[in-house]
């Protein structure tokens, strides 16, 4: 987690030019915040409609919390938990070798919108604009229509979108099918990569292979995907007479999306390009809170939420913070806690899994004895999640120094969760564990909790002795 704290570069391959020279713009500050990045990886990624959009964000919300966003599909309306660069010096930006957006071929990008916005009835549909072209251009919004209608609907909408492009309608330009250099004209003074959406699955984990080696298998477990309901191929609707009409509107887009594939044509994975350059960054990118001089980072859920009931959580470059200062909590309680609220779930995951395997869950006054037969079987259920998510594992059982690994770099002061009252000098109620079990707790099973938390312990421990 948070690689690139400490590397960010390995051995890559440089998989296409870069678009242009950097061109240092007056407004380049605030172009930044165009640009989505992550708090793991220095990547940084410009949207444009239509060009796997919702997929990317999905993507990069995964790369930081390792689940998917809550929001799916949905994601455009609430952004939450997505980070834009606003934060990070636009020079670092302008330098880094994974910036990049993503390009579509026009003609399927035109067909995508008309299936999904105008001719579609689902709920991501423009019903306003829909109606309209239905009055102002005879479009035929009934439901299973032939191919031959879909072509004529295509050709009449493509008429109507190059004068809304022009201005020559009442209804103001849409960037869904605004064109795509347009749209990437945010990016001005950024020299980006360009990819393919149809060679995104490729491209991107090439692209990134060094600071992130297994993109791949994070992009596959991506759910959330905008797919456009067909009725019929795109091949099959794209006449003659509509593509000319596409051309005409889309000539530059057409123009860079051949630029872009033929860029990438030129890959191979036996060149040996030698590594992409590093990354400069000036210090980590932190989601923490700032409550009077100091500057409060944590990798566990009681004291964010403790911090969070006087501020809301923010994200700070650790170079530009005041005081910062790691907030921890005892490993053993969070365990405790873990377990207690996920472990004897019987609607869990792990549950199922034990039940499955011929077990009980404790009945409603556990055994001690019954209470650490389960525990072991818990415990040995987190360390193989962990091993196999690693640091894409839920938050809840994920080790808090993997939480905050970039801070640990910078020997920062720590406090455990029982310090806080001290710290804000005011008297504060503490969320209780949740943990309300007997103590069954022997040396065992604290052996086998030290196994999988041991740098959390020790963290605790030193932060308990400070």
């Amino acid at each position: 987690m948070w690689d690139w704290v400490r590397k960010t570069a390995g051995r890559g391959r440089k998989p296409a030019s870069r678009s242009s020279a950097p061109t240092p713009l007056a407004d380049a500050e605030e172009r930044r915040e165009f640009f989505y990045t992550t708090r793991r990886y220095p990547i940084f990624y410009i949207g444009t409609t239509k060009c796997g959009s919702t997929f990317l964000k999905n993507l990069f919300y995964a790369l930081d919390f390792g689940v998917d966003h809550p929001d799916g599909n949905e994601v455009h309306g609430s952004e939450r938990g997505l980070l834009r660069a606003s934060e990070v010096p636009a020079e670092d930006i302008r330098k880094s070798p994974y910036a990049f957006a993503v390009v579509r071929d026009p003609t399927a990008r035109f067909l995508s919108v008309y299936f999904d916005k105008i001719y579609g009835t689902g709920e991501r549909n423009f019903p306003q604009i829909r109606q309209k072209l239905a009055e102002q251009i005879a479009l035929d919004l009934t439901p299973g229509l032939s191919l031959k209608a879909h072509q004529t609907n295509c050709e009449k909408f493509a008429d109507w979108v190059a004068k809304n492009l022009a201005k020559e309608t009442p209804e103001p330009i849409n960037y869904h099918w605004r064109q795509q250099v347009n749209r990437l004209r945010r990016a001005k003074g950024f020299p980006i990569n360009e990819l393919t959406l149809e060679g995104l699955n490729w491209q991107l984990p090439e692209l990134v292979r060094p600071v992130i080696p297994d993109m791949a298998e994070v992009m596959k477990s991506v759910q959330a995907r905008n797919v456009s309901e067909k009725p019929n191929p795109f091949d099959d609707v794209t006449t003659p007479a509509l593509l000319e009409k596409l051309k005409a509107i889309y000539a530059h887009d057409y123009e860079l999306h051949a630029k872009t594939n033929e860029r990438w044509a030129t890959w191979s994975d036996g060149r040996g390009w030698g590594p992409l350059p590093k990354q400069p960054h000036r210090a980590p990118i932190l989601r923490g809170y700032e409550i009077g001089e100091r500057f409060y980072i944590t990798g566990s859920a009681r004291p964010a939420e403790v911090l969070g009931a006087f501020t809301a959580p923010v994200d700070r470059h650790l170079g530009d913070c005041s005081a910062p200062t790691l907030v921890l909590e005892n490993p053993q309680e969070r365990v405790l806690s873990g377990f207690a609220t996920f472990g004897l779930d019987p609607a869990s995951q792990f549950a199922t899994r034990y039940r499955r395997a011929g077990n009980d869950l404790p009945s409603t006054n556990p055994q001690v004895e019954e209470l650490r037969a389960v525990f072991r079987a818990y415990l040995a259920y987190v360390a193989r999640q962990l091993r196999i998510s690693g640091s894409r594992a839920q938050l809840w059982m994920t080790p808090q120094t993997s939480v905050i690994e970039p801070a640990l770099a910078h020997q920062l002061s720590a406090a455990t969760l029982e310090e806080l009252p001290t710290l804000l000098e005011q008297p504060i109620q503490i969320p209780p564990t949740e943990q309300t079990l007997p103590d069954f707790l022997d040396a065992r099973l604290e052996e086998q909790i030290a196994g999988i938390y041991r740098a959390d312990l020790d963290l605790y421990h030193a932060a308990k002795a400070e």
